[in-house]
């Protein structure tokens, strides 16, 4: 089993126990998740009820195991970057976000807030965990139905004005046109359209123009604003 090392984390301790059995008789009593890891290995030492249910966790296939194992971090970089980066200057304590997924497959976001307990001079690090799940569900069904209502006047707008848009996916170079556009080419709307399919509706004399200038747009950053001679799937 590996170990980590914590790096230089800036963070302070803020109370002191005598024994470890007297911080976990604590933390047992406390209704939200905790856990306990040793600060210099990450390897954890206690975990109370509420952290067990929350990540489908026992003590047995937990302690003794270290972060990067568990899944809370994918390498020791990205424990050491998130122990520097993410310490709160006023309070020294380490308050995280991030998204897990726990041994039975259950995706969860959690907000991570941590500090230092030292034991008999060695240093432990507390972490309290809460559920962002559900906040966070209901944040993108929101921002979801912002967007549909956003593009549903956007697209009344267009119909009456004849006016449409189209946009193309970077990473796979797929487009999602209006359905005004769809009208416009003479296609049916809702139809899956390649960025060569899209450049093959232009009229041959402007093809390289508006090749050259969706590239650019690509590449630069770079806007266009042409006129542009176009051909429907009826050939008109």
């Amino acid at each position: 089993m590996g170990t980590e090392s914590a790096g230089n984390t800036d963070l302070t301790a803020t109370q002191t126990i005598a024994t470890l059995e007297d911080a976990t008789k604590i933390l047992k009593i406390i209704p939200m998740p905790v856990c306990v890891a040793e600060h210099a290995t990450g390897k954890l030492v206690f975990i109370n009820k509420a952290f067990e249910k929350l990540t489908g966790l026992t003590e047995n296939n937990i302690l003794g195991k270290n972060s990067i194992e568990l899944g809370f971090f994918k390498s020791q970089d990205e424990r050491v970057v998130v122990l520097r980066e993410k310490v709160s200057m006023s309070s020294q304590q380490l308050s995280w976000q991030k998204k897990y997924v726990n041994f039975n497959g259950i995706e969860f976001y959690l907000s991570i807030n941590s500090e230092i307990l030292i034991i008999r001079e060695r240093q432990f690090v507390v972490s309290t965990l809460h559920d962002l799940s559900e906040q966070i569900r209901m944040e993108k069904e929101i921002f979801s139905d912002i967007l549909k209502e956003k593009e549903h006047l956007m697209a009344d707008i267009g119909a009456m004005a004849k006016v449409g848009g189209w946009q193309v996916n970077i990473p796979d170079m797929t487009t999602t046109w209006t359905d005004e556009v769809a009208k416009i080419h003479d296609i049916e709307p809702g139809s899956a359209v390649s960025v060569e399919k899209g450049i093959s509706f232009y009229h041959e004399n402007s093809r390289e123009r508006i090749i050259r200038a969706v590239n650019d747009a690509i590449e630069k950053l770079k806007p266009f604003d042409l006129e542009l001679q176009i051909i429907s799937a009826k050939g008109v």
